[in-house]
């Protein structure tokens, strides 16, 4: 991707009439946009940002900065029932639950921006987030349910006016609202296990306890069994969340 040139969104005010008629339009699988956004969001973007992964084999992986953080998967929708279906291991007890929110029918398009919600939620000590928009969320809906969540994330001017100035800024048209036929997820380390964090899913998939191999040759594999499978379907994109390269 060609590096887009900086600008300083600023997320609209909105009225209470304004705001039920707020759009979630589809987000590009645009690795400096990602950054940018999460830049807004509260991340320090000198010391961590998002890159293209160009495949799931050791020696491709081998190049990316260390350690990987999180993994962004973006597939075609209309392939889901063809991916292998996994039940993963039971879910914690609440209190050690990761943070995860269901992307509900006011959220459209918003899977993207759930994706870099959930890589950046459920590491915000090894990313060092203290403030911001997005800490401003994860605190105000610790005690919430994943519905409650992505209703506040419904309701959330700050990150919706981000969403929608970050969606507009990748190489390709901004689909039609419904249009966009790609869904993204996000692949994070929690407590020592690979979890799938999947907005449309009732609940995060507890994959396995991190092996000797690590996260991300874990994360690799989980991805090449479950949606990689089909020869016959390649339309994917692959996104990781580590280290800034800038300087």
């Amino acid at each position: 991707f060609t590096f887009i040139m900086e600008t300083k969104a600023s997320p609209p005010t909105q009225t209470s009439q304004e705001e039920a008629e707020t759009r979630w339009p589809g987000m590009e699988a645009n690795p400096p946009v990602f950054t940018k956004f999460a830049g807004q969001l509260g991340l320090d973007v000198k010391q961590f940002a998002f890159g293209d992964m160009w495949g799931l084999d050791d020696d491709v992986l081998a190049f990316l900065p260390q350690p990987t953080i999180a993994c962004i998967l973006l597939f075609p929708s209309k392939e889901r029932g063809s991916f292998k279906s996994v039940a993963g291991l039971p879910q914690p007890a609440p209190e050690a639950a990761p943070f995860f929110l269901k992307q509900g029918a006011r959220l459209q398009d918003a899977c993207g921006t759930i994706a870099m919600i959930h890589a950046l939620a459920n590491n915000m000590d090894k990313l060092h987030l203290s403030s911001g928009p997005l800490v401003d969320y994860v605190t105000a809906n610790k005690g919430a349910s994943a519905e409650e969540r992505g209703l506040a994330l419904a309701r959330n001017q700050v990150i919706a006016g981000f969403h929608t100035s970050y969606s507009a800024q990748g190489q390709t048209a901004v689909a039609e609202i419904g249009q966009t036929n790609h869904h993204f997820i996000c692949f994070t380390e929690v407590n020592g296990k690979v979890i799938e964090f999947d907005g449309c899913k009732d609940a995060p998939v507890i994959h396995q306890v991190v092996s000797n191999k690590g996260f991300l040759k874990d994360t690799a594999a989980i991805i090449k069994d479950v949606y990689f499978s089909n020869p016959d379907v390649f339309d994917f994109s692959l996104i990781s969340l580590g280290p800034s390269q800038e300087g």
